[in-house]
């Protein structure tokens, strides 16, 4: 977008000007859509700054400009050559001021009244509340522990909207999608969040473990606390993932892994993501970690802080796989929700491999009544 606009400023104006690129996204900004991004104000709309600044570089042009779309990284010569002065660019140390100025005859000064709808409107006070947000402290920390986490396991270093954005994963439960959003904004009741000045001081005990005398924060509880049966919840996940993955290793021992679980792609050994074994990692993780949080609260409210028995863990866990076992297959009914039906082939690369008696059951066995949904720990 950069380069088209620097490029119709630099051109002669009295000459014609025929643009090649490989992004569909730029004619699409420039041309395709112009017309709607201009009725609407350019309300939510990615790069607006640049996109109208690019456009109103062009406008200028008493001349005509075409454009023309040509396949990227096809032994194209001018295409080429525009690659390898991006990547010449990458390296630079310094970064470019690119003025985005716009002649006042030029600009768009808002969406037209006639095209406003509510989900506009909506977006535009969104918009402008975001201007006041400041990133929790304790929330920025968490985004860079998850961004350390699959940079080392997974080579990979995922934006801050990637990471908040798949959260919304629907592969696992609302209770869990909201557990994981409290989670990484650190927006529990927990630990020296009892210590505040503003707390009474009979509360003030609140801070600590009551089984580990430790200051009890989530990476506590989720990793490391005694009474928390999260050792036996993560040995029994684990468990369960070697039966679908014996290459890759469950991170139960990092917290930013846990945080983080939803954006994790799991590929193969040509880079291709693996459908099931992304969905299986992704909700192993989550629903255990979701698992240790219940327990733990219905420990310290209901039950007087008595931790459950081994038995009792490995029960609760299993209930809540099977559980998640069992809403797959029933969202996998087209009968029942059409469209929305959750793909059958994906719940079976999923759920395949981790079956108890699964050498039993028919190949197709998701939605069978006389299937037998339910995991073997051990």
């Amino acid at each position: 977008m950069v380069a088209i606009k620097i490029c119709a400023e630099k051109v002669l104006h009295e000459r014609a000007l025929d643009i090649e690129t490989d992004s569909k996204y730029v004619i699409g900004e420039t041309i395709t859509h112009l017309k709607k991004r201009e009725d609407t104000g350019y309300i939510a709309v990615a790069n607006r700054e640049i996109a109208k600044a690019t456009v109103a570089a062009l406008q200028m042009r008493p001349k005509n400009t075409s454009m023309k779309w040509i396949k990227g990284h096809n032994g194209h010569e001018r295409n080429e050559g525009a690659d390898r002065k991006a990547a010449e660019a990458v390296k630079k140390t310094t970064c470019d001021e690119v003025p985005l100025e716009i002649p006042p005859t030029l600009k768009v000064t808002g969406a037209k009244l006639s095209r406003m709808t509510q989900k506009l409107a909506y977006k535009v006070i969104r918009e402008n509340k975001m201007k006041e947000y400041r990133v929790r402290e304790r929330a920025a920390r968490n985004i860079e522990l998850v961004q350390d986490a699959s940079k080392s396991l997974f080579n990979k270093l995922p934006s801050p909207t990637r990471i908040w954005k798949s959260i919304q994963n629907k592969d696992i439960a609302r209770e869990t999608r909201y557990f994981l959003w409290m989670a990484m904004h650190d927006a529990y009741m927990l630990g020296d969040k009892w210590l505040r000045p503003s707390c009474p001081a009979d509360l003030r005990e609140r801070s600590v473990c009551a089984h580990c005398d430790k200051i009890e924060s989530m990476e506590h509880i989720l990793m490391e606390c005694r009474a928390s049966g999260q050792e036996e919840i993560w040995s029994l996940a684990c468990n369960l993932w070697r039966k679908k993955n014996t290459e890759t290793n469950l991170p139960s021992h990092l917290i930013g892994a846990i945080l983080g679980s939803q954006c994790t792609e799991i590929r193969n050994s040509k880079g291709k993501i693996n459908r099931g074994q992304t969905r299986l990692y992704r909700i192993l993780i989550a629903e255990s970690a979701h698992l240790i949080w219940k327990m733990r609260c219905q420990r310290v409210i209901r039950d007087g802080n008595q931790p459950k028995t081994r038995r009792e863990v490995r029960n609760r866990w299993k209930a809540a796989m099977n559980a998640r076992l069992k809403l797959d297959c029933r969202l996998a009914d087209r009968a029942s929700f059409g469209a929305k039906a959750v793909n059958r082939d994906l719940v079976l690369e999923t759920w395949s491999g981790t079956l108890q008696n699964e050498n039993l059951l028919p190949e197709d066995w998701v939605g069978w009544s006389g299937v037998l949904v339910g995991m073997d720990p051990d």
